[in-house]
């Protein structure tokens, strides 16, 4: 009997974690609670230890620099940081709107597209063709 309940929770709790997963945008978002989460770990650690050692203020300092540092150099922040500056860059140039969610709710507002989980598809097989015979000089 708490075998089978077991795996009644168990089968539900994974079919939320996967709804949860197919969110646009959870990615990138639940890489940088991991990036702060672990920065603020390693801001503790060092923070006390730096204040053990040489003091409160040397502790605030090495607590302040290690969560940065910690942060940013993980894979989680280099992720979330190529991921911004990857969207700045593509926005400046004109390539793509800032925010790109409702470009891609818009289009499927419009039957352009077709939401399937957290990605999206081409609803027109002849519309997907079309653009991916295009050459770059002829979007412009």
């Amino acid at each position: 009997m708490w075998d089978n309940a077991y795996c009644y929770i168990n089968a539900k709790m994974q079919l939320a974690r996967e709804r949860e997963n197919h969110r646009e945008g959870k990615g990138i978002f639940r890489s940088a609670i991991n990036a702060g989460t672990l920065g603020l770990l390693s801001g503790l650690i060092f923070g006390l230890i730096g204040g053990i050692i040489d003091g409160l203020s040397a502790g605030l300092i090495t607590g302040v620099i290690s969560t940065l540092l910690m942060s940013m150099l993980s894979n989680a922040g280099i992720a979330c940081i190529q991921h911004f500056i990857l969207r700045i860059i593509l926005f400046c140039s004109g390539h793509i709107p800032w925010n790109y969610a409702r470009f891609l709710d818009y289009a499927t507002d419009r039957i352009f597209l077709q939401k399937v989980g957290g990605g999206y598809i081409f609803v027109h097989r002849v519309l997907l063709e079309h653009f991916a015979t295009l050459e770059p000089w002829e979007l412009e």
